[in-house]
């Protein structure tokens, strides 16, 4: 529900290449954090003392990459990008849908799997 608040507006109202901007820089920051924390740079720690409040039994912090927020990122991003892209290619005008299909699929996927999970 949060993710199609932050990003069903701008795209809706046309800011779709700020967004994707946007969302780029968000890409690139969570990769650069994650490399951080991998290499146990200096205060890493912290980040690891926030991240294991959203990872469950199977998932190792000390040894394991944390990929599941660049993942959901990328999965909401993905069609922004290949659809901003498309248009700057093509004087023709992009779909909305298409551009919020994977923000759809990933708030609908998502949602279903918090509700019902594996039992």
């Amino acid at each position: 529900l949060r993710a199609i608040c932050l990003f069903a507006p701008p795209l809706l109202t046309g800011q779709g290449e700020f967004l994707a901007l946007a969302q780029l820089v968000a890409a690139l920051l969570f990769i650069a954090l994650e490399v951080c924390r991998a290499c146990r740079a200096p205060l890493c720690h912290i980040q690891d003392r926030f991240l294991s409040k959203y990872l469950d039994k199977r998932e190792d912090i000390s040894r394991d990459l944390v990929l599941t927020h660049l993942y959901l990122l990328l999965g909401c991003s993905l069609p922004v990008w290949l659809e901003s892209f498309q248009t700057f290619q093509s004087s023709r005008p992009s779909g909305s849908l298409r551009k919020v299909a994977g923000l759809l699929l990933i708030g609908v996927g998502d949602s279903c799997a918090a509700l019902f999970g594996i039992r």
